[in-house]
């Protein structure tokens, strides 16, 4: 048996203790702020993430995925996998069998499901869902599911029209809160070694002062690792050099758990007199990471991390280096501004700043470029998160180049068509003058030819059926004339309404005389036509002056006639 140790050594080691209990306590907080930053993260991303537990039962959602399938979180969790609310069918309409569901599919083949394409009917909704579904699988250490991923997304519009509506997506990173934290202190000059109760209880050891469980401690890490904290731990006891591992690790009963073991040096005058240290169990927290680089590998936008103060980037995503033609290693060597192009920068910049602060969250058709210096457009979703003491922004990618040349064609043939139109119009315009021109012509024309018809009647017939009138005729020729004259004046009725305005007010007889006068002829010459004297015709020449307001002016009567149509 060991010796016990006197209650002055018991002093000191509390006293010690009390110093690895304030770092054990930091650990904690920090676990209490990843585990916290997982549920934020987990409830904020844009892509619908459900947990099921190993027989299939949801356990866990998030917010996307409630809106999606339009139900409450209570609802989601009373809901079975065999629930008839869940209607699936293969893009072909077929419907889906309950055990080829991706979540059934995992249970029985223990693969991951990848790009599985369902048609989804809900029963609060009119219209069909079409969704890509992922689902992955969480291991126990013993190998068996613990939990199952599934995140989904609505492609709907893709699948009908080719383009894709924004969703967002967010990183999630974050793990669970440490449940237990024990610390240990080794002695070097006594070579002894003491234990917390929770150093005991990780091990699965009972409470005890046999040195033989150290060599237990030792034979609970995988083989692989035994060799390296074996090491480690001499290296921190001769030459004080710290370590900080995280193992798989196996109790002394055989449960399967991971552990972060580290340990720093105590000096005193310079010499390493005792080793202290710390063991956690971390599996809750190791099932988290897994959760979370399940989600993050698994995404299908693209994910990027970056350094809020430097820009640079701190980590990537499968989805975003195939965007952006890097690897993973690559990207982490870059910076915001090594993929844009220079002529956004200054925006990008902008955008990146009001990010940081939380002031703007989307930003829209952005400029990205490849490593072969091509040139796509995005949408970007950023969120600022902070890991510990330092804070860094994530951007969840979504390549929009279809949508923005879509918008592009459409609005060239929208701008192609309004200049056709306006073509069109023109033409349509000249047109209508043209016509416009050609009637007024038609109707000067047609007024012209009926008042020359309406002239020449009363010049050239009206005088000689005048004439004929007053000759001596049989009864029978008279009442010819008579019909004759009344046909005429029938045949010209319409055009006498149509006359302009200057023989508005001349009897018949001014008309004629105005004619022939316009026509040229003389007082003697008009007389002859007309049967009258030469005098008759002078009366009729004063009166006509006068209707016209030409009487006591020197006007020419045959000239200003002439200016009449």
């Amino acid at each position: 048996m060991a010796r016990k140790p006197t209650y002055e050594e018991l002093e000191q080691k509390v006293k010690e203790f009390e110093s690895s209990g304030y770092r054990n306590k930091k650990e904690g907080e920090a676990l209490k702020e990843s585990e916290f930053q997982f549920d934020s993260l987990f409830q904020n991303i844009q892509t619908a993430i459900i947990i099921h537990g190993s027989n299939g039962e949801i356990i866990k959602c998030n917010d996307a995925s409630m809106k999606l399938l339009g139900l409450t979180e209570d609802q989601m969790l009373e809901k079975k996998p065999s629930d008839k609310y869940w209607r699936l069918f293969y893009e072909d309409g077929s419907a889906i069998p309950h055990e080829n569901y991706p979540v059934s599919q995992v249970v029985a083949t223990r693969n991951i499901v990848e790009d599985f394409i369902v048609e989804a009917y809900w029963h609060n909704k009119d219209d069909n869902v079409i969704l890509l579904v992922n689902a992955s699988p969480v291991f126990n250490h013993d190998g068996s599911i613990s939990q199952i991923i599934l995140s989904f997304k609505d492609i709907t519009i893709q699948k009908q029209a080719e383009r894709r509506l924004q969703e967002r997506e967010e990183l999630m990173n974050a793990t669970q809160r440490l449940t237990k934290v024990g610390g240990w202190e080794f002695d070097v000059e006594k070579q002894t070694t003491f234990w917390t109760d929770e150093v005991y209880q990780i091990h699965d050891i009972q409470i005890s002062e046999d040195p033989k469980h150290l060599e237990q401690a030792i034979m609970c890490y995988d083989p692989e690792n035994r060799q390296e904290i074996v090491n480690a731990f001499w290296q921190c006891v001769e030459k004080g050099k710290a370590y900080d591992f995280e193992f798989p690790f196996s109790t002394a009963t055989g449960r399967r758990i991971w552990v972060k073991t580290s340990a720093e040096p105590v000096l005193k005058e310079d010499r390493i007199v005792k080793v202290l240290g710390n063991i956690m169990d971390i599996t809750e927290r190791k099932k988290s990471e897994e959760r979370f680089k399940s989600i993050f590998n698994n995404s299908m936008d693209g994910i990027l991390v970056a350094d809020s103060k430097t820009q640079a980037f701190h980590d990537a995503n499968p989805a975003v280096c195939q965007m952006l033609g890097y690897t993973r290693d690559e990207i982490r060597n870059l910076q915001v501004k090594d993929i844009h192009p220079a002529e956004v920068l200054p925006d990008v910049i902008e955008k990146f700043d009001g990010g940081v602060k939380n002031e703007i969250n989307i930003y829209e058709d952005i400029a990205i470029k490849r490593k072969d210096g091509s040139i796509f457009y995005g949408d970007i979703h950023a969120s600022p998160l902070v890991l510990g003491e330092q804070s860094f922004l994530v951007g969840s990618f979504r390549d929009t180049t279809e949508r923005k040349k879509t918008k592009e064609t459409l609005k060239q043939a929208h701008d192609e068509l309004n200049e056709r139109v306006k073509e069109r119009t023109n033409e349509l315009e000249e047109l209508n003058t043209a016509l416009t021109v050609l009637l007024k012509k038609r109707s000067e024309d047609k007024e012209q030819l009926e008042n020359n018809l309406l002239s020449n009647l009363r010049t050239l017939i009206e005088p000689y059926l005048s004439r004929l009138k007053s000759t001596n005729m049989s009864k029978a020729q008279k009442t010819l004339i008579e019909i004759l004259e009344s046909n005429i004046n029938e045949i010209t009725a319409p055009f006498t309404s149509k006359l302009s305005s200057e023989y508005l007010y001349f009897s018949p007889t001014e008309i004629q005389v105005a004619n022939l006068v316009k026509n040229g002829k003389t007082n003697k010459e008009v007389a002859e036509v007309l049967g009258v004297t030469r005098r008759t015709i002078e009366f009729h020449r004063e009166n006509i002056r006068k209707k016209l307001g030409l009487k006591n002016k020197k006007t020419n009567l045959k000239t200003f006639l002439m200016t009449f149509k």
